[in-house]
């Protein structure tokens, strides 16, 4: 007798990827739970037996019905990235929670519920995420419904939000390796992960069991950082070890006030300063020898990101931010591609040196950096690719119909709340000046040292 499926976070990395590879003919229903409706959940929705439910988890009222009918539920979904505390508890604890009470209510007979291998962190101080499902966990354990805890390690393949993360990293001029880099991982690529649920799923495996799902082979995070490297850029590797202990005490700090504009958090560095490996892999016992290695999980996770076109798509997310920064709106189609071909045809980056590109780096990372990059090179780095890009996207806003408005927009109103609002510009500028005379001028220093030691050999 064919199954109902329940899998909640189905537009997620790891939802969208076990749809992709469901047989969907093995089963009688297959509810899919997500906030939005991605072009592959509308696509699946073409099938019979295939139904979305657009809802958040703690809104059991919603998608009780289509549960009460199931026999194995997938949890999935989980708030991970930047995000205040109390929300990682909310949709990760308690939406688990409000979901095993409901599957406890209609006998559900598995539960496979998706944790992470940070719950077995020995030091998670400010690590959110992990506390909350640790937490989830509990939850799960003392339901009293069939379960089945799946904790994965590191996960790699196409458009993998750590990958593309770790991507970013070994890209920068100088790569930053947090901690000593000796902390052991053990990447498991999302093709053999799925394979995992789906055999969970299908035969009903490991109740009441928790298991870690890992890759075939352990690699210090230093190791992996330059293997990555290797793979994916053609620059010489140079890093630096950047003490772990103090900079999470002054990214714990700046999380209470300052959390949308940091690139990281302080317990997003657990990862490089605990293990994340297992010498038990039971799911892959019985099939070890189709594991993908490391060598292969990049091989097919960079293919795959060169044939999608991540160069544009990365200069789209630049043309949008500095198009927001300059006129306070959204860059349209015409825009991003203009900006696109001014670069192919300028070959802006081309002479970039290594201080030109830690400031790109800097201003694509959010807003904030933006604006403090912005205030140094236009006082002590007049000539920065930097600057020249921003003068670029000003000439190409100032020449399309849709903006050009924006860009001759002037001050309005009396005199008087014009003064104000032009010493409230300049004083702001005046912090973020000094602000940044603090951040880039030792950098700028630094990277001069290295250029002038570099010639020496």
């Amino acid at each position: 007798m064919k199954k109902n499926v329940f899998i909640t976070g189905a537009t997620g990395f790891i939802g969208s990827n076990l749809l992709k590879n469901i047989n969907l003919q093995e089963y009688h229903r297959v509810y899919c739970l997500g906030r939005k409706e991605t072009d592959l959940i509308k696509a699946l929705s073409n099938s019979s037996n295939v139904t979305f439910i657009k809802a958040d988890i703690a809104d059991s009222a919603q998608y009780a019905d289509a549960l009460s009918s199931c026999d194995v539920v997938v949890h999935l979904a989980a708030l991970t990235g930047k995000a205040e505390k109390q929300e990682y508890f909310s949709i990760n604890s308690e939406g688990t929670s409000v979901l095993l009470a409901e599957c406890a209510k209609h006998e559900v007979k598995q539960f496979i519920f998706f944790s992470s291998i940070a719950t077995d962190f020995t030091n998670i101080e400010g690590y959110h995420y992990a506390h909350s499902k640790i937490e989830a966990e509990k939850y799960v354990k003392s339901s009293g419904v069939p379960y089945t805890i799946l904790k994965p390690t590191i996960v790699i393949g196409p458009g993998s939000p750590i990958l593309d993360s770790l991507l970013k990293l070994v890209k920068a001029p100088v790569v930053p390796i947090f901690g000593d880099g000796t902390a052991r991982i053990q990447p498991v690529y999302v093709d053999d992960l799925i394979a995992c649920i789906l055999r969970t799923m299908k035969d009903g495996l490991f109740k009441n069991q928790t298991l870690t799902i890992a890759g075939p082979e352990q690699i210090s995070m230093e190791e992996f950082i330059k293997v990555l490297h290797k793979a994916s850029c053609e620059k010489k590797f140079r890093t630096i070890h950047v003490p772990v202990k103090h900079l999470a005490k002054i990214l714990l700090y700046m999380e209470r006030r300052l959390l949308a504009y940091l690139p990281f958090t302080a317990g997003q560095l657990a990862s490089f300063t605990n293990d994340g490996i297992t010498d038990v892999n039971p799911c892959f016992d019985c099939d070890g020898e189709t594991i993908k290695n490391i060598d292969e999980m990049l091989r097919l996770s960079l293919v795959s990101a060169r044939e999608t076109g991540r160069t544009s798509e990365d200069m789209k997310r630049e043309c949008a931010m500095f198009t927001h920064y300059l006129i306070g709106r959204e860059a349209d189609a015409y825009v991003q591609e203009k900006y696109i071909q001014a670069h192919k045809a300028t070959r802006l980056e081309a002479d970039a040196g290594l201080f030109d590109s830690l400031l790109i780096k800097a201003a694509n990372s959010n807003a904030f950096f933006l604006k403090l990059a912005d205030s140094y090179t236009s006082i002590f780095y007049k000539n920065a690719v930097l600057r020249k890009k921003l003068l670029l996207m000003l000439a190409i806003l100032e020449c399309c119909n849709s903006t050009y408005g924006d860009v001759d927009r002037g001050t309005e109103g009396p005199v008087s709340i014009m003064l104000a609002q032009l010493a409230q510009k300049a004083f702001f500028f005046f912090v973020a000046l000094i602000a940044s005379l603090v951040l880039f001028a030792p950098l700028k220093l630094m990277t001069a040292r290295s250029k002038d030691a570099k010639k020496l050999f």
